[in-house]
């Protein structure tokens, strides 16, 4: 038995230091995988040494005739019980927010692409000459794991605002310009107009690996342990997750998201006509915006509510709500619904308020979700946005049949609860 328990404590020190020097390396993608993946494991660990440990220890008391057996006996319950209530149990509870924290830090993620190199943007196959040509770049720490794993899945490990300076970069090397095969520039949000920057949604979809975003090395330390709290004490695990959200989709101007959440009215309309209404957690809202205004005030305060709201909403869904609608990626703006609109001649105007809606959009579609829900309430938070600043001329795409199926489709999912949802918000 002392074998097996030095064996336990070589091997938890063993790991403490490597996730430590991986912490401290950057190394993100890999840290948040291990985790993840290995949780699971360490629970059968811990329960196998556990079980072995209490089989060794109650065939112990009875070969030592002169120990009290019943004294001996209560004291290993003990030791069990305080195991299972301090190690095994939290470990179980905690695995649920290690897969969403890798959910939510690891989604598509929203980039600004530069006018000089919108040229170069073009579809999967396009990417994937992209990242042949540019083997050996050097990659960001917090994606270096990916070099290696890159080989076996074939994903393409770099970002593709340095894939793109870099193409830049040859051409300008070498006189010549590379064209993409693909008219269609996939992944782009309209309007992409010449000498204008772009916003791409880019992930596994266009061939990317899967990989953790960089914004994590603005995140203060402590919100990415194991189980995260403040300083108070309070919860920080949907902090984490909500910062991880907000890393990947802010879009090319943040600061012109809406989001009328501010006044105590509208939350308390917003809170009680929610589907996870009595929110217990919007009692944290004062810990959770302090926190937030401290990372995103330089967005302004509507940032700072949306951010505040999503927290909240992430600690009163359950982890399989969540997960369902991370996996559905609703928390970025319909990248589908945008290019249609623009298709059917959607002024940039308007794109512009589909746009700013996106977060209003993002609290609703989490507060209402569903599992197996695929849309967001876009065209319903748009008319509510054109309604509440006395636009009385809606476009005429709005009257197009698939824009109107989707409008019905989005009043169906919401109810007449969800519509004072966004009532409240816009």
């Amino acid at each position: 038995m002392f074998g097996l328990r030095l064996l336990a404590l070589c091997s938890v020190c063993l790991a403490t230091a490597a996730l430590g020097y991986i912490e401290q390396q950057q190394w993100w993608t890999l840290r948040l995988s291990i985790s993840w993946l290995l949780n699971g494991w360490l629970l059968l660990a811990v329960t196998l040494a556990a079980t072995i440990q209490l089989a060794g220890d109650i065939a112990t008391s009875y070969d030592h005739t002169l120990l009290p057996t019943r004294a001996t006996l209560g004291t290993i319950v003990i030791g069990v019980s305080f195991l299972i209530f301090r190690l095994l149990l939290p470990l179980a509870q905690n695995s649920d927010y290690l897969h969403l924290r890798w959910k939510a830090w690891t989604g598509p993620s929203r980039t600004g692409i530069a006018p000089s190199v919108t040229r170069y943007l073009g579809d999967v196959r396009d990417w994937q000459s992209l990242a042949s040509v540019c083997q050996g770049m050097e990659l960001h720490p917090v994606e270096t794991s990916l070099n290696w794993a890159g080989h076996f899945t074939g994903g393409i490990p770099y970002d593709p605002t340095e894939l793109l300076t870099a193409r830049l970069k040859m051409d300008e090397e070498s006189g010549g310009v590379w064209v993409p095969r693909s008219p269609s520039k996939v992944g782009v949000y309209a309007p992409a107009e010449a000498g204008h920057s772009v916003s791409l949604l880019w992930g596994e979809e266009l061939g990317f690996m899967r990989r953790c975003s960089r914004g994590i090395v603005a995140v203060p330390r402590p919100l990415l342990t194991f189980h995260p709290k403040l300083k108070n004490g309070v919860d920080g695990r949907p902090l984490c997750l909500a910062h991880g959200i907000l890393a990947r989709n802010k879009g090319l101007a943040p600061y012109r998201l809406a989001c009328n959440l501010q006044t105590p009215s509208r939350l308390r309309s917003f809170e009680e006509n929610s589907s996870l209404w009595p929110r217990p957690a919007k009692a944290l809202r004062s810990f959770y915006n302090a926190e937030l205004s401290k990372a995103f005030s330089g967005l302004g305060g509507t940032f700072v509510c949306a951010a505040t709201e999503l927290a909240l909403l992430l600690a009163d869904a359950k982890p399989a709500i969540v997960a369902d609608w991370l996996d559905a990626h609703l928390e970025q703006q319909d990248l589908l619904l945008n290019n249609r609109a623009a298709a059917l001649g959607a002024s940039p105007d308007d794109l512009a308020q589909l746009y700013r809606g996106q977060y209003i959009t993002m609290l609703v579609s989490l507060s209402e979700h569903k599992a197996g829900i695929r849309t967001r309430p876009e065209i319903t938070v748009f008319r509510a946005l054109c309604a509440a600043e006395g636009r009385r001329d809606l476009p005429a795409w709005l009257n197009e049949p698939t824009m109107m199926e989707r409008a019905l489709a989005e009043t169906h999912h919401l109810g007449a609860r969800g519509l004072r949802l966004v009532e409240a918000a816009v």
